[in-house]
């Protein structure tokens, strides 16, 4: 058995984690040697998330639908699919009615990547909800807040809101009865 170190993708602090790896399949976490702010230990999700890569039911490829019925397709494909839907969305019954929500734990980069991609769909709803005590500390212009859920036909959600802002998650399930 081999250990190969990495870097954690699971969340923005990317932490330093290794892994036991057989042939090309990923066996378990194991103890990362290397110094650094981010490498004495795994939170939760670092730590079980490894279990998530070979896990029998995970989607590694995507789907594309066709005459009614779910085929493989390519990465470029599918994101060729998805995008022209929304943007048939968006034409058809303007910007507000597809909204992209993130969180504010993703890195800068990040959260320029998500604002490009809302712009590429011409979609101006971006939300990026921070808590009210960091409002201080972020340029909140540009973020259309939770209006922009509930106003929208089409909620994008990238990230994990539900684990990082509880009030938005609600907000988003909320939206889905309204």
């Amino acid at each position: 058995m081999d250990t190969r170190q990495s870097k954690c993708l699971l969340c923005p602090l990317g932490c330093d984690v290794a892994f036991r790896v057989k042939g090309e399949a990923v066996v378990g976490p194991e103890f990362c040697a290397a110094a650094g702010p981010h490498s004495a230990r795994l939170c939760a999700r670092g730590l079980y998330g490894a279990e998530l890569l070979m896990h029998p039911q995970r989607v590694a490829n995507p789907f594309v639908r066709k005459d009614g019925v779910l085929r493989d397709a390519s990465w470029e494909s599918a994101v060729e699919v998805v995008g022209s839907s929304l943007r048939r969305i968006v034409e058809a019954h303007g910007w507000k009615s597809v909204a992209v929500v993130t969180e504010p734990t993703r890195s800068t980069a990040e959260l320029d990547a998500v604002d490009r991609f809302a712009r590429s769909l011409g979609v101006g709803a971006v939300s990026c909800l921070f808590e009210p005590q960091d409002w201080p500390l972020v340029a909140a212009e540009d973020s259309d807040g939770v209006s922009a859920i509930t106003e929208a036909n089409c909620v994008i959600v990238l990230g994990d809101p539900f684990f990082s802002h509880a009030v938005l998650a609600k907000d988003i399930i909320d939206a889905k009865y309204t």
